[in-house]
């Protein structure tokens, strides 16, 4: 967009994070998937504005709410049983139709689409963020899957980025090993059926 409308994109993004934050703990903690989804929608075009907006909502942000772990798991009808394989969800295409996690993990990638070096540790050190993706990450969508692993390789395990050893070991935990195990394995079976596929072909 042109410069005026880029002025007035960011003069409301700041006009949100300064009197309206409120209402958007309201729409999080309402338990209605429509309002929660449209206000990740808003905080994640406020995180993906640029440097400056992601710096202010995350220095803005009330990262206690007692809400975000819940949003942030995947749909209870979902959720795999202790020992069951754990199934990809496919989502909508639309976030607002889609369901919390989806949203909430648009949420937190946004702050990784700006490259500020600055922001990323501290970004990665509140365990609500990053966390709780990976916490549940082999049951999302590939693409989703997919783009987490990119901010793994690029902005967590990268030397060039430095993230400390020790914030790089509480964020993967058991649990978040499990899962990255879980989706290698998940792209084992896929390979697989391709070849079972193509030999049926034949």
């Amino acid at each position: 967009g042109t410069t005026r409308e880029r002025l007035a994109l960011d003069s409301l993004a700041r006009a949100i994070m300064t009197r309206r934050m409120r209402h958007i703990y309201s729409h999080l903690g309402s338990g209605i998937r429509v309002r929660v989804n449209a206000a990740f929608v808003v905080l994640a075009a406020i995180a993906g504005r640029g440097k400056r907006c992601a710096a202010e909502l995350f220095r803005t942000f009330d990262f206690s709410l007692a809400a975000l772990p819940k949003l942030a798991s995947p749909p209870r009808d979902t959720r795999a049983k202790e020992g069951a394989i754990v199934k990809r969800r496919k989502e909508p295409k639309d976030v607002m139709s889609g369901s919390t996690r989806r949203a909430f993990c648009e949420f937190v990638l946004a702050f990784f689409t700006v490259k500020d070096r600055a922001l990323l540790r501290p970004v990665l050190a509140q365990r609500v963020l990053f966390g709780n993706v990976a916490r549940f990450i082999a049951g999302d969508e590939a693409e989703m899957q997919l783009r987490v692993l990119r901010v793994i390789e690029d902005d967590v395990m990268s030397n060039e980025i430095g993230v400390p050893a020790r914030l790089r070991a509480a964020l993967f935990g058991d649990v978040s090993l499990e899962q990255l195990a879980t989706i290698a394995g998940q792209s084992e079976d896929a390979h697989a059926g391709d070849g079972k596929a193509a030999l049926a072909a034949t």
